[in-house]
This record gives structure tokens, C-alpha cells and sequence, in this order.
């Protein structure tokens, strides 16, 4: 089972009781942060830009 967590949201938002009870049911279980929204990049020195912002063109942060 492939747990997708959307724009803004940490893969974090399914918690290891949850995928652990997956498990238990005869799941494969795989947390996948969508679009670099969680633990993957950490910016500094760059201000983020926002939800506006992003939706209608992209960013200049790296």
C-alpha cells in the first residue's frame, strides 16, 4: 500500500502505529513524501514562498 501525503503535508501525517497495523493485515507499506513536502530538503537562508505564490509560477528557492 503506497501512502501518498500531499502539498504541505509530512509524510509524518501517517503515523508508524498506522503502517504498523497495515503491516500486521498482510500489507507492504511505503510512506512517500510527495513533491519534496517533508523531511528531504532543508532550506536556509532563503525565505519559502507562498501557497499563492507557488500555484501560479514557480519558485526561485532552490
Amino acid at each position: 500500500m503506497l501512502l501518498i501525503s500531499g502539498t504541505g503535508v509530512q509524510m509524518l501525517v501517517f503515523p508508524e502505529d498506522l503502517c504498523d497495523a497495515l503491516v500486521g493485515l498482510g500489507f507492504q507499506v511505503a510512506r512517500f513524501d510527495n513533491l519534496d513536502a517533508g523531511l528531504s530538503t532543508h532550506l536556509t537562508g532563503v525565505p519559502a514562498p507562498g501557497r499563492l505564490k507557488t500555484m501560479i509560477r514557480p519558485s526561485s528557492a532552490p
